[in-house]
């Protein structure tokens, strides 16, 4: 009885230092990856509010409008047209483009008329002054410039993770960095550093007052978004995401504050660890990447949607924009902006940003501290040993209602906390669980069976 006893120490010791392996850098067990992931997912749609967001708008640039306004892009005088809807006639507070413009819009023929003007038409002064009068009408680039000047509009850009043979490093302009890079925290903070960057046209961004990347260099293994990246780094200096600007402006562009804790050895600072980005009384807790959990409210349409052709003959109900927020995406199919997400396979990504922002301000966003990878070893070594004595010493059945109690113990814990917004791991005490029940259950059947052959003979 005794060898039997310590035969179960010593297996359950062995599945207790596997597991704690994948605690450590040395060690990660894809399928445990996979399982936390899924365990993530399940806590998120298990407490979804479902609830609609009316603070925040979506202008969608969806099939319908598509048919009605022709196919995008639209040219940029008729979206001069939109912005200026929104701001005058609807009376909107801020508005973030969930697009880049990186190209010229050339459909107005301007560009014919000036070669005219300077080949066959070069001598006719009646076309040069026509051509002069008209101009400013032509110039859609600049019409669509001039709707941005002076309003609280965020323009969308995308940063480039890598650069493929002979592609171009940069394109158009970037916003203004939210802050320089510090030397050090540039080797030791591990923020993306992108290799290049998509950005608007020169004459768009600088009208605009500021600018967010929408790209996400974070996306799981299986292609769904979890986490979304806040900041981004690009020559030593630190630009923010579409959500993260748009939710500044909301607060009226406080000052951005990194919190970096640090730990010396020797007189030496060698830990780095970003625990939050502060906006005054904002506090956005991140992961070392700089990334947040996106704090999905729902499936998809848990903020109001209007489609973009509506803004256009102003038909939509001004009640509804007044003094909000208000994102400007796509939900067509053709356009490629549909995400994988947790709470739905086909999401609009321009929902994404929406909830972020609302999690933003409503201090909704949920974190998975660096102490985490602590309170996992020791969580799984307390179970380890708790379940391993109870296993070992009590009745079958007895040993089965306390492994089905501690489980529930760890589930309504993790839920506890997920309602203070701290997403604690789950996953591997739980395969924990679930190998020593088995080999302790299968190890006493094999040990009872044999010592019933035993006497049987």
């Amino acid at each position: 009885m005794q060898l039997q006893r310590m035969i179960r120490l010593i297996v359950s010791l062995a599945i207790l230092l596997v597991l704690l392996l994948d605690t450590t850098e040395l060690f990660s067990y894809p399928f445990l990856r996979k399982l936390e992931n899924w365990t993530y997912d399940a806590r998120l749609n298990f407490t979804l509010p479902e609830q609609v967001n009316e603070n925040i708008i979506i202008v969608d640039i969806d099939e319908t409008s598509l048919i009605k306004v022709g196919r995008f892009p639209w040219q940029r005088d008729k979206l001069a047209e939109l912005v200026d809807n929104l701001f005058n006639d609807y009376k909107i507070g801020i508005l973030g483009f969930d697009i880049v413009f990186a190209e010229a819009d050339e459909s107005s023929g301007l560009n014919a008329f000036d070669n005219l003007a300077q080949n066959e038409l070069r001598d006719n002064p009646q076309y040069l002054e026509a051509l002069q009068q008209i101009r400013p009408s032509l110039e859609f680039d600049r019409i669509f410039s001039n709707s941005l000047i002076d309003r609280k509009i965020v323009l969308g850009y995308y940063f480039k993770p890598t650069l493929q043979e002979d592609e171009e490093a940069t394109t158009g302009q970037l916003p203004d960095a939210i802050a320089k890079m510090d030397g050090v925290w540039s080797k030791r903070l591990p923020i993306n550093q992108a290799a290049g960057y998509g950005g608007n046209l020169p004459i768009l961004q600088s009208a605009a007052i500021s600018g967010g990347f929408f790209d996400n260099p974070f996306v799981d293994a299986d292609g769904v978004f979890r986490r979304v990246p806040l900041i981004q780094s690009y020559d030593e200096h630190l630009y923010a995401s579409l959500a993260l600007a748009v939710a500044r402006l909301a607060l009226n562009s406080p000052k951005l504050e990194m919190l970096v804790e640090t730990d010396s050895k020797d007189g030496d600072q060698d830990y780095y660890a970003l625990e939050a980005i502060n906006l005054e009384s904002y506090r956005i807790p991140v992961d070392h990447n700089g990334s947040v959990y996106v704090p999905y409210r729902g499936k998809s349409r848990s903020f109001p949607y209007i489609p973009a052709y509506t803004i256009l003959d102003k038909t939509a109900d001004p009640a509804i924009l007044k003094d909000k927020i208000v994102l400007i995406g796509t939900t067509a199919p053709g356009l490629l902006d549909l995400r994988s997400t947790p709470v739905q396979n086909v999401y609009p990504g321009v929902e994404i940003h929406a909830n972020i922002v609302a999690g933003i301000l409503g201090q909704e966003i949920k974190h998975k501290p660096a102490w985490t990878a602590g309170y996992e070893f020791l969580l799984l070594i307390m179970i380890g040993v708790i379940i391993t004595l109870v296993l070992t010493y009590l009745s079958p059945t007895y040993a089965a209602l306390s492994a089905l109690l501690i489980t529930l113990l760890l589930l309504a814990g993790s839920l506890y906390a997920w309602s203070y917004n701290l997403i604690l791991p789950l996953a591997s005490p739980l395969v924990l669980i679930a190998l020593l029940f088995i080999f302790h259950m299968t190890y006493g059947f094999f040990i009872e069976s044999r010592g019933k052959r035993h006497l049987a003979h």
